[in-house]
């Protein structure tokens, strides 16, 4: 079973209730073993401020493995919700955060069960570096390794294995790489190529475009650093 969700700051339910309408909760489940939660704390840091906070959780890497740990996330938060009398706190919105990599063939299965249990998936093809790179410059297709290589050479990624993500190259870049991103998905849309043929794709911003939104909401007027 995957680990429990551990957050920037951890909120305990009975200082949730007092604090409801300051925070909402968002939980994202990834697979990534080092790059993708330290960009979650990079996000979470950057809305410390604006009413929203974001719980992760690290359980394991392919999409149905995933899937399956933040439907069984959500409803156990739901059924705490429940046990203590606090019905309305629950997580806002659930997403997984994926890559596409060698988990092809199990991808349109674990899209079905996301849809049916209303999460969200930000998906990554091949992988998240992708989106990493797109904040510097566009990328077609690529291998894994071919985007490892230019994310590495454009400056987005650093240190052993190149895994620890550069914040200063990204930071204030979100809508260049979303720019990217959306080309990328009308291109797709148009030929009618979805996952895991839809090299080169990513929906992470998706997740940071709803962030930006849930920050709006609960503070009117707030704009994370990282837009």
């Amino acid at each position: 079973m995957g680990r429990r969700p551990v957050a920037a700051e951890r909120i305990s339910r009975s200082s949730r209730v007092a604090t409801r309408e300051q925070h909402l909760r968002i939980l994202v489940v990834t697979g990534g073993e080092k790059t993708e939660p330290e960009y979650l704390r990079y996000l979470n840091s950057a809305l410390n401020t604006s009413g929203v906070k974001i719980e992760v959780s690290e359980s394991g890497r392919d999409p149905g493995t995933l899937v399956r740990e933040a439907v069984l996330l959500a409803s156990r938060d739901r059924s705490e919700a429940r046990s203590s009398g606090d019905r309305s706190n629950v997580f806002d919105t659930v997403w997984v955060l994926c890559d596409v990599d060698d988990f092809g063939p199990g991808l349109p299965g674990a899209i079905r069960e996301a849809a049916a249990n209303d999460v969200k998936i930000a998906l990554s093809n091949p992988c998240f570096e992708l989106w990493l790179l797109w904040h510097q410059q566009d990328q077609g297709y690529c291998t894994t390794p071919q985007v490892e290589a230019q994310a590495s050479r454009a400056g987005v990624v650093k240190g052993k294995n190149n895994k620890s993500i550069v914040v200063s190259a990204i930071e204030g870049r979100f809508r260049d790489a979303q720019a990217r991103s959306r080309v990328r998905r009308s291109q797709h849309a148009r030929n009618g190529v979805e996952a895991p043929d839809d090299n080169p794709s990513s929906d992470v911003d998706l997740l940071v475009e709803s962030l930006i939104n849930a920050a709006a909401r609960a503070r009117p007027g707030s704009t994370p650093s990282f837009e």
